[in-house]
């Protein structure tokens, strides 16, 4: 299919999309688009505030990616499965900027943070390819492609087809995006935005000196229209939501006797841990992610070493694994036909349980000592095998 090539100079360097605060999205995947762009499922710049928002959802991002790519890789005969190590130095060329390891790792954030990973594929001489990821905040869908958005600057590409320069993409699937991937973390926006306002709150308490919020009132004395309008417009506007908390209102009057009135209570239906608490929870749930890997231990939900292997096997089956398959398939047509990409596994057994799980197969004579010890990652000795079969193991 393609070979590689030599290194090519790597495209312009890509100046990071404007980033706003506007509140998440929702239009339909069959909605019109806007000119010719689809619209997105929801507003790329809410997956990056999020990120900086909340410590659980960037901490389960980080660790999806790291689990399903950043444990190694290795290319093997599509046929066999047998490695072929001779085609690693040509697939790392393929890619310019900075070799195959930092860019999967770059595609795999992309993945599980805007649910959408894109490659730019540019044909060189001989059928070669140089590759190149495109941060997918930059990335819109069009009805002919694909364009990149990088401040005042549009570039557009048409699907890569293998035959001229394009855009390749993957997308996480989703009932209603179609044009567009959608991340696992989404249903759980609204709880990393309560977190963040439960935040801001408790932040405006401290940098007002821990003071709660109060009206000062001066008593005997008549209300001037200057005073109602100062009341109105601080309970209409100054006062609302987080940003404003823990502010203090002035009233003026004349002559008279200052009064302090609290204008807010205490918090009574959840308090902030608690409403914390569940924000957490809601984002660990959605990314699937088992809360001891972030290193949340609820009380009473303790368990024991059975319940964590539980939950690591899960993770690794069914949301790891299927990682790692989605981005082995997608990237094959990009791969030298005959050649396949595999993924380290995630390994969730202490080291005393291998050797004796290892141990128990080369007595049993279904593996050789030098298979068991490849198992382990260490190299063949040299008549180990011999040996184990003259002592009958």
């Amino acid at each position: 299919m393609f070979g590689f090539g030599k290194k090519s100079p790597p495209p312009a360097l890509l100046k990071a999309a404007t980033i706003t605060s506007s509140a998440a999205r929702w239009p339909t995947a069959t909605a019109a688009p806007a000119g010719d762009e689809w619209p997105r499922p929801f507003d790329f710049s809410t997956a990056i505030e999020a990120i900086k928002l909340n410590p659980y959802h960037a901490g389960c991002v980080r660790i999806k990616a790291m689990a399903a790519v950043g444990l190694g890789w290795r290319l093997v005969d599509a046929p066999t499965g047998e490695p072929r190590p001779d085609a690693y130095d040509a697939w790392t060329a393929a890619w310019p900027a900075g070799g195959f390891s930092t860019a999967i790792w770059t595609l795999a954030l992309d993945l599980e943070t805007f649910g959408n990973a894109y490659v730019e594929a540019i044909p060189l001489a001989g059928g070669a390819v140089a590759l190149y990821p495109i941060p997918a905040v930059t990335v819109w869908r069009t009805q002919h492609g694909y364009r990149q958005r990088t401040g005042a600057r549009q570039q557009d590409w048409p699907a890569w087809d293998g035959t001229a320069r394009g855009v390749y993409a993957l997308g996480l699937p989703h009932p209603e995006a179609s044009a567009y991937g959608v991340p696992d973390w989404l249903p759980a926006l609204n709880a990393i935005l309560m977190d963040a306002h439960a935040s801001e709150w408790n932040y405006r308490f401290f940098q007002n000196n821990c003071m709660p919020a109060w009206a000062i009132v001066a008593q005997n004395a008549a209300l001037n229209a200057e005073a109602e309008a100062a009341i109105r417009d601080f309970f209409q506007a100054q006062h609302k939501g987080s940003l404003n908390a823990h502010k203090t209102l002035l009233l003026s009057t004349g002559n008279g006797e200052l009064r302090f009135e609290r204008l807010q209570t205490d918090a009574k239906d959840m308090s902030f841990a608690e409403l914390k608490r569940f924000a957490r929870d809601e984002v660990l749930a959605a990314h699937g992610v088992p809360p001891r890997l972030l290193g949340v231990i609820a009380a009473g939900q303790l368990g024991g070493g059975g319940e964590m292997t539980a939950q690591l096997q899960f993770f690794k089956d069914c949301l790891i694994a299927q990682r790692q398959a989605l981005l082995a398939d997608w990237l094959r047509p990009l791969l030298p036909e005959g050649l396949a990409l595999k993924f380290t596994e995630m390994d969730i057994t202490d080291p005393q349980t291998d050797a004796t799980y290892l141990q128990t197969l080369v007595q049993s004579g279904v593996l050789q000592p030098n298979e068991a010890r490849a198992e382990l990652g260490m190299g063949p000795v040299e008549g180990l095998d011999e040996a184990a079969l003259g002592r009958g193991l």
